[in-house]
């Protein structure tokens, strides 16, 4: 036995050291990685997989930075078309939302990379997703929906012989199972998990199941047994960085230290717990501390103390919306009240606990619903584009089968001819041979004729089908590609929307609820930072909605003489105030005398478009001239910045739709790249040209032309 003993201490000091060699690692990993995101000519397929491995290394430590390079990461995804990447980081940014209690914000972010994942068929990705999802609605207290996602997970893993993932999500369904009360299948859940691993290089796995048998066997009333395993999984997790787990497994062991009555080594444990949930910012763990904490004071006939435990982790619970918590929390109030004879609010406060347990059951089954309807809607749209395609298939075959009909008419036609020929030869030859020979030529000479007649109708009617032909290749050709390039707007214009939007909610929500604590000062900070944000999604629409204008061929094109030195002028003023906040002087140098010939809206949106993105581009106190100059029967108008400039690699994307190109402005300023595409569709509208010269660091200058009188 004392052998034993020793062997095992040997163990853990063993495992100490590697843990160590672990953490170091760890760091010296980050700290690499750190370097590599501040190097400005990585490329962005290599800066992506940075930012995301940066975002999962500290989302346990600092869950708002991870936020920010996953979001970053995000957008380098969405950008390029990497839809697999674009959910896996989707997946890790639902599950620091769920870390840090925000749960709906988490279930969009993973129901998204669940939809992704699914329309690429990455069976790997699902399971992950709705492992992520069950995980979310277990700590809801949604077990009945969790369940579901869990065992829709393990039978992927099984399917994809994933080892330790199966683990994992046999020791959540055991989990699981025990919240519903059926201790049997949850006994067996966990003792599969444990089967599986049996290898050391899963060992951190094992930390967790050991957590689950603990937990069994405390709910069965095997408190030496439950502390045996609880003990084991802190030893494990301990060697591990993750501090988070570290604190839910000690959370654990002072909570059974309470139910074994040892009421003082619990109230230590929970208080260290406590303030390690403090420090990694987790509301959610700091709840459920406090109300174990809680009842440890009530049982120790500290009422007052109990009290303010449980109204504390009541309040947290009401934040991050915890329903099942704060249905606990109304529990344990009632009962504290009853002891105390208050039994007025006991009463009151039981009636609370039953409209929250009312509340969740109602929830769980709207969520249903919710998810149903989006499963609906998602295989409606594989179904219409299944039907789409099968109706093109269709159309094609009916095509081929009008040819093969035309042909075999036209031989039966032929052949109709030939044997009208043979036959009047035949019955002119018996009746009269001189006269049939003499007509005979007659008769060649004329169906000759006819053929080629016939033939030369053939060979239009092959033209037209062939011409018609390549017409539809071209057609299908501009669909795919006018498709492609709608993709790719939406993608980048919702990316665009959504901050603007964000902005406008955050400040809306602070005015709803603080606008009689904000001062006068406070109150203009915001409505200038709102007003900005408007501007932005007005700008972005005007383009957007100017853009399909142009696309749909519905725009109107109105010439005619104008000033030019007047539409100059209108523009500027529109820039003052955004000119002023950045020191940016606007200096006009058209000339007053110049009459152009073109449409007056259409040149104002290429002048706002350009001196938009001069302003955007430019240094604080910088300054943007305007030039003019005539050339031939032209008028050559110039926006001129000095501002960061435009890289060569970039020049030649800015004037195609099929790159839509943008980057941010000297204040962060994010454009949609709509609106060099509209100044180029809108100056060659006019019968102009636009061009542009650029020196990286330097600034920029674009110049576009225009009539001075009609074209003949």
């Amino acid at each position: 036995m004392f052998r034993y003993a020793v062997l095992v201490l040997l163990m853990f000091l063993y495992m100490g050291l590697l843990a160590n060699d672990h953490t170091d690692r760890q760091t010296n990993t980050l700290d690499s990685l750190m370097q590599l995101a501040e190097d400005e000519n990585m490329h962005d397929t290599i800066r992506m997989d940075v930012l995301y491995q940066i975002s999962r290394q500290i989302r346990n430590d600092d869950p708002a930075h991870s936020l920010s390079f996953a979001e970053d990461a995000l957008d380098i995804a969405l950008r390029d078309q990497y839809h697999n990447i674009a959910a896996r980081i989707m997946g890790t940014m639902g599950n620091i939302y769920w870390r840090m209690g925000d749960f709906k914000r988490a279930f969009v972010f993973l129901h998204e990379a669940n939809q992704i994942y699914h329309l690429h068929g990455n069976k790997h990705g699902i399971a992950s997703s709705l492992n992520h999802l069950g995980a979310l609605h277990y700590g809801r207290g949604y077990y009945d929906t969790a369940l579901e996602y869990f065992l829709s997970a393990a039978s992927i893993a099984e399917e994809l012989d994933t080892l330790e993932f199966l683990a994992y999500l046999l020791n959540n369904i055991g989990w699981t199972y025990q919240k519903t009360g059926d201790m049997h299948q949850a006994m067996e859940y966990h003792k599969r998990a444990l089967e599986i691993l049996n290898q050391d290089e899963f060992e951190l796995a094992k930390s967790f199941v050991f957590n689950g048998l603990g937990t069994l066997n405390q709910e069965q009333g095997n408190h030496e047994l439950a502390l045996f395993y609880f003990r084991s999984s802190l030893d494990i997790r301990r060697r591990y960085p993750d501090q988070r787990d570290v604190a839910n497994a000690k959370r654990k062991l002072g909570y059974l230290y309470y139910l074994m009555g040892a009421y003082g080594q619990a109230m230590d444990k929970l208080q260290r717990t406590h303030d390690l949930y403090l420090s990694l910012g987790d509301n959610q763990g700091i709840s459920r501390t406090l109300h174990n904490l809680g009842k440890i004071h009530m049982a120790q006939g500290q009422y007052t103390k109990a009290g303010d435990c449980f109204h504390r982790s009541l309040r947290l619970a009401k934040e991050i919306e915890i329903d099942q918590k704060i249905s606990k929390n109304y529990l344990s109030l009632s009962v504290l009240s009853e002891v105390q004879n208050d039994y007025t609010l006991a009463y009151a406060y039981l009636q609370q606990h039953m409209d929250y347990r009312e509340k969740i059951v109602d929830d769980e089954g709207r969520q249903r619903v919710i998810e149903m309807q989006l499963m609906f809607d998602r295989q409606r749209k594989e179904d219409e584009i299944d039907i789409l395609n099968k109706s093109n298939r269709i159309n094609e075959l009916n095509l081929q089968r009008q040819r093969i009909l035309t042909i075999n008419l036209l031989m039966l036609l032929l052949l109709s001819i030939a044997l009208l020929l043979v036959v009047f030869y035949r019955y002119r030859e018996t009746k009269k041979t001189n006269r049939i020979l003499s007509r005979q030529k007659e008769e060649i000479a004329s169906k000759n004729q006819l053929l080629q007649e016939l033939n030369a109708s053939l060979v239009e009617q092959k033209k037209k089908v062939d011409e018609l032909n390549r017409k539809l290749k071209a057609s299908e050709k501009h669909l795919m590609s006018v498709n492609a390039t709608k993709d790719k707007f939406f993608s980048i214009i919702s990316h665009d929307l959504r901050n603007p939007f964000a902005s406008i909610v955050s400040f809306s929500r602070i005015l709803k609820r603080d606008i009689s604590n904000l001062g006068k000062n406070e109150l203009l900070e915001l409505t200038a930072e709102l007003d900005k944000s408007v501007e932005k999604i007005n700008s972005l629409l005007e383009n957007l909605l100017q853009w399909s204008r142009t696309q749909r061929g519905v725009i109107d094109f109105q010439p005619g003489y104008f000033g030019l030195k007047d539409a100059v002028t209108e523009t500027i003023q529109l820039f003052s105030r955004v000119a002023n906040e950045k020191e940016i002087s606007i200096s006009d140098h058209t000339d007053d005398r110049i009459m152009v010939w073109g449409d007056l809206n259409m040149t104002r949106t290429i002048i706002r478009n350009l001196l938009s993105n001069a302003v955007k581009y430019s240094h604080k106190g910088g300054r943007v001239e305007l030039h003019s100059r005539k050339k031939d029967d032209m008028v050559e108008i110039s926006v001129v910045d000095h501002g960061v400039g435009i890289p060569e690699d970039v020049q030649a994307k800015l004037f195609h739709s099929s790159s839509l190109f943008s980057t941010y402005g000297t204040d962060d300023e994010k454009g949609s790249g709509l609106g060099l595409l509209l100044c180029n569709e809108f100056v060659r509208r006019q019968g102009g040209d636009i061009f542009m010269k650029s020196k990286e660091g330097e600034g920029s200058v674009f110049t576009f032309s225009l009539p001075l009188k009609p074209s003949k």
